[in-house]
Parts: C-alpha cells; structure tokens; sequence
C-alpha cells in the first residue's frame, strides 16, 4: 500500500506547480459562492458609490474620480424668503396662470402597492 502511494505521489510530482496555482482560484471561488448574497450587495454598494461620483480604493487599485483635487465651493448666502401678503384673489389669479401656462396639463404620480410579492 506504501508503495503504491508512493507511486501515485510520485506521478503527481509535475502536477503540483499547477495545483499549487489553483488553490487561490478556488478558495475564491469558493467564497464568493457561499458567500453570493453579501458579495453582491458589496458589489451594489460600490457601483453606487461610483454612480455618486465616489472613488473606490484598495490597495493599488482606485476607481472613480479623484475628489481631492476638485476645488472647494464656497456655499452661496441665500437671501431670507420673506412672504408676500396675498389674497385669496391674488393666489387664484397666480394658479389660473399656471393652469393656462401649461395648458391644463400636469404629470402626476399615483403610488399603489405592488401586486408582485
């Protein structure tokens, strides 16, 4: 029985560099497969971050854009909203110009529950 281990063992001696780079390949694939639900809204997270104009950096790999090197904005000072005194007459004139403005027409948004579970 040594013996034929040994035989086998020593067959697969040209075999092992290849192994050898395997096992990295799949240990990850492995990983990602048990772990398929938590990778993915990792992968969600970051394509959002990007879709926001985030970078991404790990190790020497970065993408996205720099946001160090964009200049600061300074925020603008917004003048105090004072409300105007109006009548009821003037809030209607102001709606019917609206109303006749866009001819009648206005995109509304209805929100029903879904019937797909």
């Amino acid at each position: 029985m040594i013996h034929f281990i040994a035989n086998v063992l020593k067959n697969l001696q040209p075999y092992i560099p290849l192994f050898q780079s395997l096992v990295w390949p799949i240990f990850i694939a492995l990983a990602l497969l048990l772990f398929r639900r938590q990778a993915s809204t990792i992968i969600e997270a970051i394509r959002k971050r990007i879709e926001k104009g985030s970078s991404i950096k790990a190790g020497p790999l970065e993408i996205g854009e720099d946001l160090k090197q964009l200049e600061y904005a300074q925020p603008t000072q917004r003048q105090p909203v004072v409300a105007e005194d109006k009548t009821t007459q003037d809030w209607n004139q102001e709606r019917n110009d609206i109303y006749k403005k866009n001819h009648g027409l206005f995109l509304a948004h209805v929100i029903t529950p879904s019937r797909a579970p």
